[in-house]
C-alpha cells in the first residue's frame, strides 16, 4: 500500500539510523533508503576519525606537517564547523584543543586543509550526523521521496515534508523520547 509510512534501519557512525517514507510503495521506498544509507557510509568514511582511511583520520596523521587535500564534502563539513565555531562565539569547536578552529588554515582552490599546530587535531562527532542526514535527504530528494523522517540515534533528526494528513512528523524530544514512535 502506497500511503503506509515504511521504516528502515542502519548501523553507521556508532548509532541506528533509521529512515521512515511515507508516499511511496515498500519497494521503492526500500530502494531509496538503501541510497541514503549507502551515502551515509560513504560520508563516514570520509568523516569518521576512527576509520584510518578518512579524510579526518588523514589531516590528524599529517598533522602540522603540510597540507591535506580533502574531498569536497569533508571540506564542506569543515568550513561549515568553522563557521560554527564563529557563531557560537567558539562554543563549538571540533577541534581538541579549545580556540583550535583559528589553527586551521582553509586552501579553497587545493581543497585542502592544513593544522597549524602540532596540538592540534580535529573530531566531527559533533556535525557528523548531521551532516550526513543533509546528505541522505539530498539523495531521498534524488529518488522525488517528498515525505520521510530521518535520525541519526537521538542526537540527530531532519524531517521532509509531512505525514500525511498531519500538519508534520510526530517527534519527542526529552525524558519521553524513549517512548516516542513514528507512523
Amino acid at each position: 500500500m502506497k500511503s503506509t509510512p515504511h521504516r528502515f534501519a542502519h548501523e553507521a557512525m556508532a548509532t541506528t539510523f533509521e529512515i521512515v517514507i511515507a508516499g511511496q510503495t515498500a519497494q521503492y521506498a526500500r530502494q531509496a533508503a538503501q541510497a541514503a544509507f549507502a551515502e551515509i557510509d560513504r560520508i563516514e568514511g570520509c568523516l569518521s576519525r576512527f576509520i584510518e582511511s578518512s579524510d579526518v583520520s588523514r589531516i590528524n596523521r599529517i598533522g602540522a606537517k603540510e597540507p591535506a587535500r580533502v574531498g569536497i564534502d569533508t571540506f564542506e563539513c569543515l568550513q561549515l564547523a568553522a563557521w560554527l565555531c564563529v557563531e557560537t562565539s567558539g562554543a563549538f569547536d571540533v577541534t581538541r584543543v579549545r580556540g583550535g578552529m583559528k589553527k586551521v588554515e582553509f586552501n579553497e582552490k587545493q581543497f585542502s586543509v592544513r593544522l597549524k599546530a602540532a596540538d592540534v587535531s580535529i573530531d566531527l562527532g559533533g556535525i557528523g550526523k548531521g551532516f550526513a542526514l543533509d546528505k541522505a535527504s539530498e539523495i531521498l530528494n534524488d529518488w522525488s521521496v517528498g515525505t520521510a523522517l530521518i535520525h541519526g540515534g537521538e542526537s540527530s533528526v531532519l524531517a521532509i515534508g509531512a505525514v500525511p494528513g498531519k500538519n508534520g512528523w510526530p517527534v519527542s524530544v526529552g525524558s519521553g523520547a524513549d517512548q516516542a514512535h513514528t507512523p
